[in-house]
């Protein structure tokens, strides 16, 4: 028999407070890194910075879908696109494991964590989330959506060449000439220890690029793009939707 057990969805509500009352955040603890790995299609986990590139100004204006017809992206018909197991891995590579696992309350990924800080605002977008309970520590990792995994993995035409748009950006923005086909599996990853009030958490998250220049967690860069936009309502549907999401990934 399955131990795998579903829960009601997440409802979110405003509690009411007595008169005069202010409702209180709950204190967001400064991330410290702990470790951190690199990942590629040939070698899934590395557990060095050999993946982390350096961020070097890109000649302008350039053509963000060169490259298109050569990219290689993940197998988006995958329910969990993300194993936690290299977060452990690097911490036991670091020689943290036995220390940071025994006072975590939380692992999980950072785009697992920015899902669940984004929900109050989240009208739209439907998520899963699996939980696991390991010698005290909830493990949660994301479980796709069946919706979600059908328009994932029918993107065609230019909703492809978009999605597109994001990988080629970082190539160009670390020095990238297109030379070789860009996979979207290559990528460094940082694992930081951080606190949401009186919780705990452990999180790994991918990075982008660095300044070159500050080390640790000050220099780590992270690359958005976003059409220009012409009139209020686009403005207002990048605030309501893209814009959220951006805080919520980058606020961790």
């Amino acid at each position: 028999m399955s131990d795998e057990r579903w829960l009601a969805p997440l409802s979110v509500r405003e509690e009411p407070l007595p008169d005069g009352q202010v409702p209180r955040a709950a204190p967001y603890r400064e991330p410290v890194e702990l470790a951190s790995f690199s990942k590629s299609r040939k070698v899934p986990n590395i557990y060095d910075r050999s993946r982390l590139k350096r961020y070097v100004h890109p000649s302008i204006p350039f053509d963000l879908s060169e490259g298109h017809a050569t990219f290689l992206d993940r197998d988006r018909n995958v329910p969990r696109p993300a194993s936690l197991v290299p977060i452990f891995e690097s911490l036991r590579v670091a020689g943290l494991d036995e220390r940071e696992l025994a006072a975590a309350d939380v692992v999980t990924w950072r785009g697992n964590f920015a899902k669940i800080l984004g929900t109050p605002w989240n009208a739209r977008d439907a998520w899963h989330m699996e939980a696991e309970l390991v010698h005290g520590v909830a493990v949660l990792n994301v479980l796709e959506p069946p919706a979600s995994l059908a328009r994932e993995s029918s993107r065609q035409g230019r909703d492809a060449l978009m999605a597109y748009w994001g990988y080629s950006f970082e190539e160009a923005c670390t020095g990238g000439v297109y030379d070789e086909p860009i996979d979207c599996l290559d990528a460094y990853c940082a694992v930081v220890r951080t606190g949401v009030g009186r919780h705990r958490l452990i999180m790994g998250g991918e990075v982008d690029c660095w300044d070159g220049e500050r080390a640790g967690l000050a220099g780590y860069v992270e690359l958005k793009t976003t059409r220009v936009m012409d009139n209020p309502a686009q403005v207002a549907r990048f605030e309501r939707d893209k814009l959220l999401k951006w805080w919520a990934q980058s606020f961790p």
